[in-house]
C-alpha cells in the first residue's frame, strides 16, 4: 500500500502508514452498531453514476447549498422521524454527521426552475412516465434516504452518499468531494476509513485531536480528489487505514 500510495502522491517516506485490521483503533468509540451494517452496505452499494460536469461550477455549489438546506430542514426540525429514529440506532446526530433527508418528494409542488435546477446536478431525472396530474414525472436520487454530504476543496456540498431507509442500498450522487471534508493543512496523523458510517461514527465519537483528520475512502481505492488533499498536507506525520478483514 505504501509503494501504491507514494508512486502517486509526495508523501515522505519517514511518514508512517499502517493498516488497522480487526481492532477498533479508537477504544472510546463504540462502532459495533455499524459491523452488520456496513457488509450491507458494501453488498448493496451501486457504482458511482457517471455524472460528474464541472461546468458552470458556482451555479452548482450554489445548487448543492440551497438542496443541502432543504434537505436538512426537516430533520433539524424534528419533522422526519423516521430518519432520527435511523441515526439514534446508530448513535450519530445531523450535528457531529452532517446528515439530511430525502423524503423523495422535495420536487413536489415546487416551479419548474427548481426541477431544472435539481435536474442539472442529477439529482431529478426526467421518467418516462406522467405523473398522476399528467405533468412531467421524475426519477429522484436518494429517494427515502439519509444523505451525507461530501465536500470540495473550498469545504462547499459536491455531493451526496444516500442510504436507503428501505432498501438498505446506497449510493452516491457523483464522484466529486470528500466526506466529511477535505482535511485541514495543519493535519499531522490521518485516518482513512473505507465507509461513510465508519467516518461518520468515529466523528461522533469526537475523539480526534486538533491535528487529527479522518476522511472516506469507499473500499479504500484512492480516488485523485483524495490522492490531491493528502498530498497538500505537508506536515502530515502518520497515515493509518481503517479496515477489517472479518467485515471484508
Amino acid at each position: 500500500m505504501r509503494n501504491s500510495l507514494q508512486n502517486t502522491i509526495a508523501i515522505p517516506k519517514n511518514v508512517p502508514m499502517f493498516v488497522v485490521q480487526n481492532v477498533n483503533p479508537f477504544p472510546a468509540c463504540d462502532t459495533a452498531p455499524l459491523r452488520l451494517y456496513y457488509s450491507k452496505e458494501r453488498q448493496n452499494h451501486k457504482q458511482m453514476k457517471k455524472t460528474t460536469d464541472n461546468s458552470g461550477t458556482t451555479e452548482r455549489t450554489e445548487i448543492f447549498g440551497r438542496l443541502y438546506k432543504s434537505l436538512t430542514t426537516g430533520i433539524k426540525n424534528g419533522n422526519t422521524l423516521i430518519a432520527k429514529e435511523w441515526l439514534n440506532k446508530r448513535k450519530l446526530t445531523i450535528e457531529k454527521t452532517g446528515a439530511g433527508f430525502n423524503s423523495g418528494q422535495i420536487h413536489h409542488r415546487k416551479e419548474q426552475a427548481f426541477k431544472d435546477e435539481l435536474e442539472s446536478i442529477a439529482f431529478l431525472q426526467k421518467s418516462t412516465a406522467k405523473s398522476k396530474t399528467g405533468e412531467q414525472a421524475y426519477k429522484i436520487f436518494g429517494d427515502y434516504s439519509i444523505l451525507f454530504p461530501l465536500k470540495n476543496e473550498a469545504n462547499q456540498v459536491a455531493n451526496f452518499y444516500a442510504v436507503s431507509l428501505e432498501s438498505g442500498k446506497t449510493e452516491f450522487l457523483n464522484e466529486e468531494g470528500i466526506y466529511p471534508k477535505y482535511p485541514n493543512i495543519t493535519t499531522t496523523k490521518l485516518y482513512i476509513a473505507p465507509t461513510i458510517l465508519e467516518t461518520a461514527t468515529i466523528l461522533e465519537a469526537d475523539i480526534l485531536s486538533e491535528n487529527e483528520a479522518v476522511i472516506t475512502v469507499f473500499d479504500l481505492t484512492l480516488k485523485q480528489q483524495h490522492r490531491e488533499a493528502i498530498a497538500q498536507l505537508k506536515q502530515l506525520q502518520e497515515i493509518i487505514f481503517i479496515t477489517n478483514t472479518e467485515r471484508q
